[in-house]
């Protein structure tokens, strides 16, 4: 058998709160959810975008949330050489799995156009990231949301053609991932490099 690679790692991580975040805000702009503060209701100037990289006109964009960076730390869950499973002599499946767990934590940017749409927006990403349903749909898909979100970094920039600061705050959010690789009993890793280096002697 070929050498099964399964993770749950940066890229998936970010494409998965992309997602969210993303439904969240069509519910909002759709009325199934009302945002208020407890005095009145919260509206934004228009949709929240959610993205991964920074967009090149803001005037357009505000208000949105920036999905990363990450910073990743791969943990061992043994000594034992990380087996997750190994079956017993009577299974016919012979094969092991090796594992492990990815700790990150993800920063995620609100930008707003102004102080308050940008101090609301960090709200509500926060609130939907502590909400015990959040912790629900990403452990459907081997995202373990660890501890509530922080919020840090409020500051005021100045883009191109916007003439007034735009507003901007960082949101960190602790994640835990996992990575399983699947190989036959008695396959040695070693195997797939001495075959590779043979195939490009030829």
């Amino acid at each position: 058998m070929a050498v099964l690679t399964y993770y749950r790692g940066i890229a998936f991580i970010k494409d998965y709160f992309c997602l969210y975040y993303a439904r969240l805000f069509r519910a909002y702009t759709r009325g199934a959810i009302q945002l208020t503060n407890g005095f009145k209701e919260i509206k934004f100037s228009s949709e929240p975008g959610v993205i991964k990289r920074v967009p090149q006109d803001h005037r357009q964009a505000l208000p949105y949330v920036l999905i990363g960076p990450v910073r990743a730390e791969y943990i061992y869950r043994s000594v034992a050489k990380d087996f997750l499973y190994e079956p017993g002599a009577a299974e016919p499946q012979q094969y092991r799995i090796y594992g492990g767990d990815i700790r990150l934590t993800m920063d995620m940017s609100v930008w707003g156009d102004s102080q308050e749409e940008r101090d609301n927006l960090a709200d509500i990403v926060c609130l939907y990231a502590a909400h015990p349903d959040a912790k629900d749909f990403f452990l459907k898909n081997n995202i373990v949301i660890e501890k509530p979100p922080s919020l840090s970094g409020e500051k005021e920039v100045t883009e191109p053609g916007i003439d007034h600061p735009v507003f901007t705050s960082t949101i960190s959010l602790p994640l835990i991932g996992c990575w399983q690789i699947k190989t036959a009993i008695g396959y040695r890793f070693e195997e797939l490099f001495l075959d590779i280096i043979a195939e490009t002697k030829i």
